[in-house]
């Protein structure tokens, strides 16, 4: 029996185990081969899925050819900048300050308050929408949201000042969580001037950083918790100097970049520092990355980190077919540069989290040791600096969306992308960005250079365009009420 003679169905589930590159070298091999690939729904669907950067959703239960149809058109909607439909939308509530947009809901509150209005998006041009607020039990620090993943909302409060709790619901039915053991945790109960929090989840980890801005008696702190459980799993506390008590650690935020493996800023060190939550035994980072060295008197007063969507976010609804993929999507950072104590420049990098993730140990190995900056940062990172910082919900997979006066500007690091424009197969509209950009002048000591590629699309926006978020499914263009400073209306384009 020849190759040929193999019935075609195992012939496909074979070519399902190779990836997109490996089924194109198999495609110019000979027709035979060729055609099969070539009429397979599904192997043009696996291709698809890893040339757009994107995973199959596993509870989703349309057939593959829609899944396909779907998928192929929301890229192109993408890469040419043509929404299926766009929506204004009014901010009924005069609040802001606590906003967070994932799941296909915006939220939009304030801190000290103890309702949190929030909005869920439309995703056809005449369903009808309303606020809703979500009644908490304590005055509310920040959110942190899993919706896709279990209708979770987790709010961090203070129940009553100084215990802060996380107080853990289901959004859909406003009740606690019936997922949860234990619908509040304790976090700390030490008196505080100003406190900043930052929250992530995803699967049974809920991680919380908490720093106090203004006293420093009281240590940045990440605690790890089992949701479910209501257990604390790891507690990392920043280091002090044993000889004159200055911290060594500053944590201001987190990012997940596998299920169980986070990214700490340390403003402290200039450092980024890559942490396991699976070993609660262990004090020490799985291995840190340095940062682009800064001028004399130049220090870090902040950094904000962001990936999206979290690690296996996956939604419920049968009818969703595919998400960015997790090691492909990108991790925004927001650096706050100051000297002398005042403030001169924000900065922002992109980076891949499969990048970060390609420098971990081994399961043998026990590596900490400090990775370079030019040993990682100029062929994995882009910089750029940043005046219209106010927002850091605008990535999403490998796409990243800004606004400068009346422009929109889409940037696309996915590479096979960039490799099919360089070659003239990009359907879109966009142009590659690449080569080195050097950055001169202060905060750097020396020459910033950055070299991650991307595609830049651009599309010309109506005066009054004062913000811009984004999802996997919508950019939404924010208005703000000039008397105010609020966010007083917006413009939703959706793109499926």
């Amino acid at each position: 029996m020849g190759f040929q003679d193999l019935p075609e169905e195992l012939l496909i589930s074979i070519f399902n185990h190779l990836s997109a590159f490996d089924l194109n070298i198999c495609q110019r091999t000979c027709r035979f081969i060729n055609d099969i690939i070539s009429n397979s729904v599904n192997l043009r669907y696996q291709v698809a899925l890893e040339m757009y950067g994107m995973a199959h959703n596993p509870n989703c239960t349309l057939d593959i050819p829609e899944c396909l149809r779907r998928l192929e058109r929301h890229e192109e909607a993408w890469a040419t900048l043509t929404p299926a439909f766009t929506r204004t939308l009014d901010i009924e509530n005069n609040v802001s300050g606590i906003y967070e947009l994932s799941g296909g809901t915006y939220f939009l509150g304030a801190s000290k308050e103890r309702t949190i209005p929030f909005l869920r998006l439309p995703t056809d041009p005449t369903s009808p929408t309303h606020w809703d607020t979500l009644k908490v039990d304590g005055e509310v620090v920040d959110i942190g949201i899993a919706l896709y993943e279990h209708d979770l909302f987790a709010a961090i409060v203070f129940d009553p000042n100084p215990t802060v709790k996380i107080k853990l619901y289901s959004l859909s039915s406003k009740q606690p969580h019936p997922l949860a053991k234990k619908h509040a945790l304790t976090v700390q109960e030490h008196t505080v001037a100003r406190l900043a929090v930052g929250v992530e989840i995803t699967g049974d980890l809920l991680v919380l950083v908490t720093r106090e801005l203004i006293l420093d008696l009281v240590p940045d702190t990440v605690y790890v918790y089992n949701w479910k459980q209501g257990t604390l799993l790891k507690e990392i506390v920043a280091r002090v100097d044993p000889e004159d008590g200055e911290p060594m650690q500053g944590f201001s935020g987190l990012a997940f970049l596998a299920p169980t493996i986070i990214v700490l800023p340390n403003l402290v060190e200039r450092t980024l520092e890559i942490w396991s939550l699976d070993d609660s035994s262990t004090n020490d980072p799985l291995v840190t990355f340095d940062l682009p060295a800064l001028k004399q008197g130049v220090d870090i007063s902040h950094m904000a980190c962001r990936g999206s969507p979290n690690p296996n976010a996956m939604s419920k609804d049968p009818d969703h077919a595919f998400h960015p993929a997790d090691q492909d999507s990108l991790v925004i950072f927001h650096i706050h540069y100051t000297l002398n104590e005042h403030a001169i420049n924000t900065y922002v990098f992109f980076v891949h989290r499969r990048a970060l993730l390609s420098f971990l140990p081994s399961a043998t190995q026990k590596f900490t040791d400090l990775v370079l900056w030019e040993d990682w940062g100029p062929a994995n990172t882009f910089w750029m600096a940043s005046h219209n910082i106010d927002w850091i919900t605008t990535t999403s997979g490998q796409r990243h969306v800004m606004n400068i006066e009346r422009g929109l500007y889409i940037f696309d690091f996915n590479s096979i992308a960039v490799t099919m424009a360089k070659h003239g197969m990009y359907k879109g509209n966009g142009k590659v960005a690449e080569g080195e950009l050097n950055i001169q002048g202060p905060p750097f000591l020396d020459a910033l250079n950055t070299q991650l590629p991307f595609i830049m699309n651009f599309m010309e926006l109506p005066h009054g365009i004062n913000g811009v978020l984004m999802d996997e499914e919508r950019i939404m263009l924010l208005k703000r009420n000039h008397e105010t400073g609020r966010i007083a209306q917006i413009e939703m384009m959706y793109f499926g």
